[in-house]
Parts: structure tokens; sequence; C-alpha cells
């Protein structure tokens, strides 16, 4: 029989087969020994323990529960004709390139297949506060997935532009 002291500290914890585990319906790995093998639920604060995955089955469902169809704006039907009516009318990205209301990517008019109604000038979270219509075409612009996200990105304060660096 081998001890805990004759093996490599790498090879202690690494899993080496999966045990599918019936009530979760999930497969969990196993270490050297049998032993499953836990880490801590990836959402913030939340002390409780997963086997397979990142979030434990509570975090799961509150997460799932936010993005259901009904709170998620963008599938309404209202905002896909909206969209539909954009992208018709702009099939080509109208990102300006340069200057305050473009991704800053490239010079004049970028030129690529339409994907995303943008909102513009105002965002939508902007709009609604303001009572406006959210999925008035009028309000929305065609453009490409690589220009709206650069243009996100600088825009919305969120992930690294939304922080101050210390």
């Amino acid at each position: 029989m081998v001890s805990f002291s004759q093996l490599p500290v790498n090879d202690m914890c690494r899993p080496v087969c999966r045990w599918f585990d019936s009530s979760s319906k999930r497969y969990t790995p196993l270490c050297r020994w049998g032993i499953a093998m836990y880490k801590v639920c990836s959402t913030s604060g939340c002390p409780h323990l997963v086997s397979s995955g990142s979030l434990c089955d509570e975090c799961r469902k509150a997460k799932d529960k936010r993005r259901s169809r009904v709170r998620n704006p963008y599938t309404s039907k209202a905002h896909r004709l909206a969209r539909a009516r954009v992208l018709a009318r702009d099939p080509r990205c109208v990102c300006p390139g340069d200057g305050h209301d473009g991704c800053g990517r490239h010079h004049g008019l970028c030129g690529a297949p339409s994907t995303i109604a943008d909102h513009w000038p105002l965002e939508r979270v902007e709009l609604v506060e303001a009572g406006l219509d959210p999925n008035d075409p009028a309000r929305m612009r065609g453009l490409c997935k690589r220009c709206h996200d650069s243009k996100t990105a600088r825009t919305k304060p969120s992930g690294f532009n939304g922080r101050s660096l210390r």
C-alpha cells in the first residue's frame, strides 16, 4: 500500500476517473482513491461545494431564472420586429469608425454585413429611463458584431471600462 507521503504532490489530487451521480445526473471527478473532489461555488459569497461545474444547483437555478425569456428585453416580439426593420434598412454596417459614435477601429464607414440592431444615439437603458420606446427603429442602427462590441466596450461601464485601476 502506498502512503500519502510517498506520492508526488501533483499526483495526489489529479482526477483519474469520473463517477456518474444519478441524483444530480452529472459526472463527479474522483481522485486516485475514489474520493469525490469538491470545490467552492464560483458565485461570490456562496459557501456551497460543487463536485462538477462551477455553480451549485441553487446558484444555477437563480442564474437560469434571471436569464428567462420573460426578463430578457431582446427576445420580446417588439424588439425582434424592430431588429428586423433596422437590419432591412441598414443591410451594411453604418459605423462611422472614428469619432464619438463609432467603434474607433477603422476610418470611414465599415460596410460589413449588419447583424446587430444597436440602440443609438442613446443606450436602451437611457431610452427606458427617459420614457421613450426602446424598440423604435428610428432610435437604432445596423452594426456588424465587431463594431458593436468595440463601441459597447468603450461606452458601457462594465468590465475593465467601469473599474478604476489603482
